[in-house]
């Protein structure tokens, strides 16, 4: 069988898959959006004093590649401010398969401007989750603390997998600040818009991804590295005016 350069590259990302997380291929997801977006009492995660604003002290083992806490360890306020949540499963606070190759083609990109990048842990599981769940509150808070702290940065919101499931619960519309950018990869809710996000929200699936059917994990899950350049273009472009002004 002849293997194109694309066949190749997906191989490579389900091995190095196997190796890193092999738990990916036992996990489900939920058969229904509606599971998957069961929404419980809102519990505003300034009112959860044991909530830690900084990940998880496992993080601090974990290469550089894998974690990223920029917000966590209040470095100097950057142009542009992104919040990740990772994939169930990855490693680290912000994965490997598609938080990284996104961070640097954004950098890439953006020349000549400053971002600053903060990653969101999530649970190795999709049962029960809602508003409520820990990565929601924490990607809530350091978006917060963003606003708070830097008030000219530009936002934006990522997030891969179950990580796209938090993007879209982190907060109401009406709270996003103007510049707040969102992206999701592998998005189990594609079909459905995010509201208050028109012309700021980019929603990347592909064609094979059973996840985003609601299905079972398969290799075009895996793959959305290959998207980073696109999703960079996409946040340059619809800030780029506002990052000239500052």
């Amino acid at each position: 069988m002849f293997l194109t350069p694309r066949n190749i590259r997906h191989m490579g990302v389900l091995l190095g898959a196997l190796v890193l997380h092999p738990e990916t291929f036992v996990h489900d997801l939920p058969a229904s959006t509606n599971e998957v977006m069961s929404i419980g009492q809102d519990t505003p995660a300034m009112e959860l004093p044991d909530l830690e604003l900084r990940q998880d002290a496992q993080v601090q083992d974990i290469p550089d590649i894998l974690a990223k806490d920029d917000l966590a360890r209040n470095v100097a306020c950057a142009d542009l401010t992104v919040v990740f949540a990772r994939a169930a499963t990855e490693l680290g606070n912000i994965g490997l398969l598609t938080g990284p190759p996104f961070f640097d083609a954004l950098k890439e990109q953006i020349r000549g401007k400053s971002v600053a990048i903060q990653g969101v842990e999530c649970p190795a599981t999709f049962a029960g989750f809602n508003k409520n769940a820990t990565e929601v509150l924490r990607k809530t808070r350091f978006i917060n603390q963003a606003v708070a702290q830097c008030p000219d940065t530009k936002i934006v919101m990522s997030g891969y997998s179950r990580g796209a499931l938090v993007v879209r619960s982190t907060a109401e519309p009406e709270q996003w600040p103007r510049s707040t950018r969102s992206l999701t990869f592998g998005d189990p809710r594609h079909l459905a818009v995010i509201p208050g996000a028109d012309g700021k929200t980019k929603i990347t699936c592909h064609e094979n991804d059973a996840v985003c059917s609601g299905g079972f994990i398969t290799v075009d899950h895996l793959t959305y590295g290959e998207d980073a350049s696109v999703a960079a273009r996409f946040v340059v472009q619809r800030a780029s005016g506002e990052l000239v002004s500052l």
